[in-house]
């Protein structure tokens, strides 16, 4: 649905939901699914310690059912567990971070077989691997989304950022290993 800024909106604009108007003429968690590019579904509201039958808890993100073991603690919530199943926390972690969907993270992570994209390896301390971007178009370590290279293990995406992304000291450090390696 397209917004249209001469009508008045104070709901959202999706069939059905009463919620008050947030973005573009949809409420929060319908301009989220919008955003992101999900089929826009109804929003079930269901208290954050709710349980089924089955003794699950509700994703907020993904509103699916899951066993309690599938999200993290948050001592700040009433039943002492996060609101986002740590898929759907880890997803948002990269997105906020990287500006890349936990599915584009794992599409890349196939790609590259698995592995870090310039050792092959993965990384020695059980981390997955990290989103590697050009830091001349994103300085610091949030990105655009668009700079996102590939995904390294945790010795070559410290390595590079040691060096800065620069090619030159890069080349000047293989000439000097070579010339110690002769």
């Amino acid at each position: 649905m397209v917004y249209d800024r001469g009508m008045d909106h104070t709901s959202c604009t999706f069939l059905g939901c009463e919620r008050k108007h947030y973005a573009k003429g949809y409420c929060n968690p319908h301009w989220q699914q919008q955003h992101k590019g999900r089929e826009l579904t109804p929003i079930v509201s269901v208290p954050l310690t709710a349980r089924n039958e089955l003794g699950q808890k509700r994703c907020s993100g993904c509103a699916s059912w899951k066993d309690v073991e599938s999200f993290g603690s948050n001592k700040a919530q009433p039943d002492g567990l996060a609101v986002l199943c740590r898929e759907c926390s880890w997803s948002a972690g990269l997105w906020s971070k990287y500006r890349i969907t936990g599915h584009r993270y794992m599409e890349m992570l196939d790609a590259q077989g698995g592995t870090c994209h310039i050792c092959g390896g993965s990384s020695k301390d059980g981390r997955a691997l990290a989103v590697d971007h050009d830091h001349a178009c994103c300085p610091g370590v949030r990105s655009c989304g668009k700079c996102v290279r590939s995904l390294l293990c945790t010795d070559c995406n410290t390595g590079l950022g040691s060096f800065k992304d620069d090619v030159t000291l890069l080349r000047t450090a293989i000439a000097y290993l070579e010339e110690r390696h002769a």
